[in-house]
């Protein structure tokens, strides 16, 4: 209902399903920019954006991160996006090329959305992107309960994603020696990815090895990067869509 109908006709739709049922159900209105977006039970706890910074602010503070941490993207809408790095874990994976670990944190207080904290890295000379899609780097709290066991979730979770950044990065680094054959059909096997999108990875391929043709042999780093310059000309949503399947890629090629 939420993706599909603008936010009054959302309401009275609420309305009639909540006028059927015998039982007295009470709920809760979530408003942005003076329009209905969300009805939410009384379960519901809100942590609006404000009260998300200020949290990420506190945890990186009392784990001495605040002075290095870097805010590299902000997306807003119904959902909202920090992407953080952390400069003083700069490596460079080739000369010349320094990637930082990092973490996307996103939250949207409306409807049955969570807060989400994932481990991702973050490479400098292109600003790609590369999210973790394992579950043991990514961490997520619902909006049920008290509002400050979000804000404890979110503390607890902020040191452990990032130490999973830390694991990716490694993996990051072998990426440069691990080889990958019969690339032109591994590309197009990839249904994840529009056609479109698959042309772009072929394109960054060619670029990558300065050669007109794709070649049937990459290393998994090119491979990889070429995945994630595909996700810099889709929208936000997309485009962390794209640079999470960057990651499994990774893992895949890699290994853990």
């Amino acid at each position: 209902v939420r993706d599909r109908l603008t936010a009054p006709l959302q309401l009275a739709t609420i309305n009639y399903l909540l006028s059927r049922d015998e039982s007295a159900l009470s709920g809760l209105l979530r408003l942005r920019r003076g329009q209905v977006s969300a009805v939410v039970s009384e379960r519901y706890a809100p942590f609006d954006v404000e009260q998300l910074v200020d949290t990420v602010r506190l945890a990186l503070a009392h784990h001495g991160a605040l002075g290095e941490v870097r805010v590299r993207a902000v997306a807003t809408g119904m959902t909202d996006v920090l992407r953080l790095t952390f400069p003083s874990e700069a490596v460079a994976v080739k000369p010349g090329d320094i990637s930082h670990v990092g973490l996307d944190i996103s939250s949207s207080s409306f409807g049955r959305s969570a807060v989400h904290i994932r481990s991702m890295i973050w490479r400098l000379v292109c600003t790609n992107g590369l999210r973790m899609p394992e579950k043991s780097g990514s961490f997520s709290f619902r909006h049920v309960g008290e509002s400050e066991r979000l804000s404890d979730g979110i503390q607890e979770a902020i040191p452990a994603a990032l130490a999973h950044a830390r694991g990716t990065m490694g993996r990051w680094r072998r990426a440069v020696t691990v080889m990958v054959d019969r690339v032109a059909e591994l590309v197009d096997d990839m249904r994840e990815l529009t056609g479109v999108e698959r042309g772009r990875v072929r394109d960054e391929l060619r670029l990558a090895h300065g050669a007109a043709e794709l070649l049937e042999r990459t290393d998994a780093y090119n491979l990889v990067n070429a995945l994630t310059a595909a996700a810099h000309d889709a929208e936000p949503a997309r485009r962390l869509e794209l640079e999470t399947f960057a990651g499994r890629v990774l893992r895949q090629q890699v290994g853990a």
